[in-house]
């Protein structure tokens, strides 16, 4: 009780009136989701408008609140796989009565005794291990919770969140944080503030023990892999640090890189050619034109130390100060190598300029990549038969075009039909795909498309000339086909095809502005693609990039322009 009172100031979260409001959307989200057509976003006002007010633990929690708390907390200690858990840890990872800042319930008694039925199970059949309990939870909660990736939003009081599971990532390991906690796992959140080299950051949970296990609760068991320079972990404990403005800045965040990169880490060291009488602050770019602070620097003389580097992956960083609320660079950014760990500073040349061609503005995500996955093997037959019970293949796809989505085809035969078969997953997920003969504005007919499975919806938007908006089928029966019976051309000359994507390819006639960075972003102007690629002239060579839609669409990410094996230029990102 006395850890728990000692550590309450700073302690806080959304008032009822508040958290009311954000669960009557849940509600909403989670009924909404029963539907086929479920878009939370279109049925109901985007971005959602709630109260943000808070309150802090001190002027909310009443005495027999955090009596129960910690009478049920110690009944928990007392489980076998919790017997070898230490009595600190028991305090930091199990014992709370908050985790971040949902708002206040008393969680801890309602999965304590939703959870009975679950320990009666353990403890008949003796499990004890706490890895296998976690994995046991972890199992009921992917059948329990719905992921909605469309909708940020707080996260509801943890009772109400059960009732309505669905959301983001976040809800998703607050939940599974304190079911695992009312039966005494010590687990943890940690976090990536932004990822080595590529746009974002991460949570996952962590399972405290001898040898931790990470891994993203409510999802496919297995361990949690994501990389960055820095590691932290959000405690109960208030840890008081002064002025920090990096993720330690919280007082109830540790760095725990060391546990995570112990054979790949280091100490970085640097020296500065001009002298600065502020904090100085490790840096590396987050989304768009957004600066992540990683790390505050320990300076001796003109030479500046940081603890604790990850070196897993390469990356590219940056030494500054914040003047107020701005972030103004010391130097220009500099690349760590991890094989080396050398780095090398990105000067921008003055001297050496280039034209470069773009196809991307953000780097493949991994959702995106499945979509593409999905088009590897796929064929595109013709046949004279609707039922296509005399198919020929004209065009297998290796993968997906993604440079270049007009595929020719060199076809020696006219048919009446032609259609696209997916590959084994039997999956379409598709946002273009044009059948094309001589007479182009012809494949755009919607009477002459045509599925073989009749029940899924939306096959309009496979021709109608919009990236953003897709076709999925997920039966391994389906196909899309054409009828071209009653048309005179009938050979087939290309195929059009754009996958399901998250809208970061160049898009014809929107318009894209090229920035480069020198002690901060500077432009090289702007222009309008006409095509799935752009080009830019005068580009300093060594430069990092970033290429901004001003048409649409929000995610950007660093990169630069390198040549390989002296002579394919390529885009990097980072």
């Amino acid at each position: 009780m006395h850890f728990l009172i000692a550590n309450l100031d700073n302690k806080k979260g959304l008032t009822k009136i508040a958290d009311n409001e954000i669960v009557s959307i849940y509600k909403k989200m989670y009924i909404s989701s029963m539907s086929d057509t479920f878009d939370f976003r279109k049925k109901y006002q985007y971005p959602p408008v709630f109260n943000t007010t808070e309150i802090s633990d001190s002027d909310l929690i009443k005495a027999k609140d955090l009596i129960e708390n910690v009478d049920l907390a110690f009944e928990a200690y007392k489980f076998p796989w919790a017997k070898k858990v230490p009595f600190n840890d028991f305090c930091q990872y199990i014992l709370p009565h908050r985790i971040l800042g949902e708002p206040f319930s008393n969680w801890r008694a309602f999965f304590f005794h939703k959870n009975k039925s679950l320990v009666k199970y353990l403890l008949k059949n003796k499990i004890e291990d706490p890895e296998v309990v976690c994995r046991i939870l972890n199992d009921s909660l992917i059948k329990q919770f719905k992921f909605y990736s469309k909708l940020e939003l707080p996260c509801p009081n943890l009772i109400s969140l059960d009732k309505n599971p669905i959301g983001l990532c976040m809800p998703r390991y607050l939940l599974y944080t304190a079911l695992a906690r009312s039966i005494g796992l010590p687990v943890a959140l940690d976090f990536i503030p932004q990822f080595g080299n590529f746009g974002g950051s991460h949570y996952w949970v962590t399972l405290i023990q001898k040898k931790n296990f990470s891994f993203n609760a409510g999802e496919k068991w297995e361990p949690c892999l994501f990389r960055g320079v820095k590691y932290f972990r959000h405690v109960y404990t208030n840890n008081l640090r002064g002025s920090d403005k990096s993720p330690l800045e919280n007082p109830n965040v540790i760095d725990v890189t060391k546990q995570y990169q112990e054979r790949k880490i280091g100490n970085l060291k640097l020296e500065l050619n001009t002298t600065v009488s502020k904090d100085l602050y490790l840096f590396t770019f987050g989304m768009s034109k957004e600066f992540v602070c990683l790390q505050k620097a320990e300076i001796h003389h003109k030479k500046i130390f940081f603890n604790d580097i990850s070196y897993f992956d390469d990356s590219i960083l940056f030494i500054g100060y914040y003047k107020g609320a701005e972030i103004i660079p010391v130097e220009n950014p500099f690349k760590i190598h991890n094989w080396t760990r050398e780095i090398s500073y990105m000067f921008p040349s003055k001297s050496f300029v280039q034209t470069i061609r773009l196809f991307r503005k953000f780097p493949i995500s991994f959702e995106e990549g499945n979509f593409y996955k999905e088009v590897a093997g796929a064929k595109i037959q013709g046949s004279n038969f609707k039922n296509f019970k005399d198919k020929k293949d004209i065009f297998t796809f290796k993968d997906y075009p993604q440079n270049d989505n007009k595929v020719k085809l060199n076809s020696q035969y006219d048919f009446n039909y032609y259609r696209y078969l997916p590959n084994e997953s039997g999956q379409v997920n598709l946002a273009e795909l044009q059948f094309i003969f001589d007479n182009e504005k012809d494949q755009l007919n919607e009477s002459k498309y045509y599925q073989f499975d009749p029940k899924f919806k939306n096959i309009s938007n496979l021709f109608d000339n919009d990236s953003r908006t897709y076709y999925f089928s997920s039966s391994k029966e389906n196909w899309i086909g054409i009828d071209r019976s009653q048309s005179k051309i009938k050979k087939i000359k290309a195929i059009k095809i754009v996958a399901r994507n998250t809208y970061n390819f160049i898009e014809k006639n929107n318009t894209y502005e090229l920035f480069y960075f020198d002690f901060g972003w500077k432009s090289l102007g702007a222009k309008k693609a006409k095509d799935s690629f752009i080009n830019f002239q005068n580009v300093p060579a060594n430069s990092v990039l970033l290429l901004k839609n001003l048409s649409e669409g929000y995610q950007e990410r660093i990169f630069t322009y390198e040549i390989y094996n002296t002579v394919t230029p390529k885009q990097v990102f980072w």
